[in-house]
């Protein structure tokens, strides 16, 4: 039997390492009558050793084999985006995990966990707050890396078989190199190319030169925005690796030191050979993005402003209203790749509600839909308004809920966004400046969390 746990709802992350594990004891009891892999919440105050005890004596009475599956992990991590007290119960839940892990193996119960997530940082870490790093380790290294390049190229091959691809060892090897030898990115760049050639003319073996322009097309279109959103997940998660990896891409490799440029390999964004070298066009294109964009404002805390004295003087404030424009830009740079992949995700994984392009337009004015009906999805995104992005969200809620969660500040700093001081002829002071920076790091910090 296997149990789901998605770290990144409330109602898993709010828990304490205790109720965690109590729950997964839990969900294993109810697993003899039921056929259910829903977790079992038990958001008991429980000692922890009375947890891990039931959890033990759970796995010990189980007769099939058992498999724990924690997607989202970096929401149960240290660095947690929602809940601060998994800086300390990280290491007591691995601890006692670990325990239970070992016991079933001496028992010869088959228990078994696949952990999912954007960030391996804190399976790798040595220890935590001076204390030994229950789970160092507990996840084989060659598990936290990308794939090698035969294994992605094998992958490739395998992939494109079944939907009447055939590519050869050159071309799968274009496809894992631009793609850095991830597999998640591989299967997006593999699902674009699978979208452009005709069903007709399959079997079909496409030749270098047109998966070239595949490529490009797809990085163009789709790629940056998912490798800057997963390279801006990861900075978060392990501030550490953010400069360096930053000069990696500015050619300044050689200052690195060897330690670091071994993690930065571990994760993918650099290839150590003979000269090492940014690993792939996508990493090399989101790490560009994120140096050109990246821009260090301070969240004001609400304490009281003084407003200007001659508000119709907007030379003192070029250089804010810059900020504030450039950052407005970049966010609906990135909104707008974000609801195209999620709308896309969402199309193919359920068709009921139509294609992609058609949940999109329902989404939009009668009128404008016109004039956009012709387009293809990836034309279609780049011509939406904020206001028109805004309202694709709202209308499929259920897929952006985990994002925003919140409906009214979402129409509150939507309306902000929008409003555009510096675009109009309005007086403008410095409260007007600290609630559009504001506003625009709401979307931010929501964005940031993908």
């Amino acid at each position: 039997m296997s149990n789901y746990i998605d770290a990144e709802s409330d109602a898993v992350f709010k828990l304490t390492a205790a109720a965690l594990i109590n729950s997964l004891a839990a969900s294993l009891e109810r697993a003899k009558s039921t056929a259910d892999d829903k977790l079992v919440i038990c958001a008991d105050h429980v000692p922890i050793e009375s947890a891990s005890e039931r959890l033990r004596n759970a796995v010990e009475q189980h007769h099939r084999q058992i498999l724990f599956v924690f997607d989202e992990i970096d929401y149960l991590t240290p660095t947690s985006p929602t809940a601060a007290h998994w800086r300390q119960d990280f290491n007591t839940f691995w601890r006692n995990i670990r325990a239970v892990y070992q016991a079933s193996a001496i028992r010869q119960k088959n228990l078994s966990l696949l952990i999912s997530g954007v960030s391996s940082k804190w399976f790798s870490e040595e220890s935590i707050a001076g204390i030994e790093n229950a789970a160092l380790s507990f996840v084989p290294e060659e598990y936290l890396s990308p794939l090698p390049r035969g294994a992605a190229a094998a992958m490739i091959r395998r992939l494109g078989r079944t939907a009447g691809l055939i590519f050869n060892d050159e071309v799968a090897g274009e496809i894992a190199q631009a793609c850095a030898d991830m597999p998640f990115w591989i299967r997006k760049a593999c699902s674009f190319i699978h979208s452009k050639v005709e069903i007709g003319l399959r079997p079909f073996e496409p030749q270098a030169a047109l998966i070239q322009d595949y490529l490009r097309e797809f990085i163009a279109s789709d790629g940056t925005a998912m490798s800057e959103v997963a390279l801006a997940h990861l900075f978060r998660v392990f501030p550490e690796v953010r400069e360096p990896a930053l000069a990696c891409s500015h050619g300044e490799i050689s200052t690195i030191s060897p330690r670091m440029l071994r993690i930065l390999q571990k994760y993918g964004i650099v290839s150590i050979g003979h000269t090492p070298k940014v690993s792939g066009e996508m990493m090399r294109i989101g790490l560009k993005q994120l140096s050109e964009n990246d821009i260090d404002v301070a969240d004001v805390k609400g304490e009281p402003v003084e407003l200007i004295g001659d508000k119709s003087d907007y030379g003192e404030w070029a250089d804010e209203l810059a900020i504030i424009s450039r950052r407005r830009n970049i966010l609906e740079r990135k909104l707008r790749g974000v609801v195209g992949n999620f709308i896309r995700f969402s199309a193919m994984t359920d068709s009921s509600k139509g294609t992609a392009k058609d949940r999109v337009l329902k989404c939009i004015d009668t009128k404008r839909r016109e004039s956009l009906q012709n387009l293809d999805i990836d034309d279609l995104m780049s011509k939406l308004f904020w206001l028109e992005l805004i309202a694709v969200v709202k209308k499929e809620w259920q897929i952006f809920d985990r994002i925003f969660g919140d409906k009214a500040a979402l129409d509150k700093y939507t309306s902000i966004v929008n409003e555009r001081p510096d675009a109009h002829a309005k007086d403008i002071d410095l409260f007007d400046a600290a609630l559009h920076r504001s506003a625009v790091g709401w979307f931010e910090d929501r964005l940031s969390r993908i």
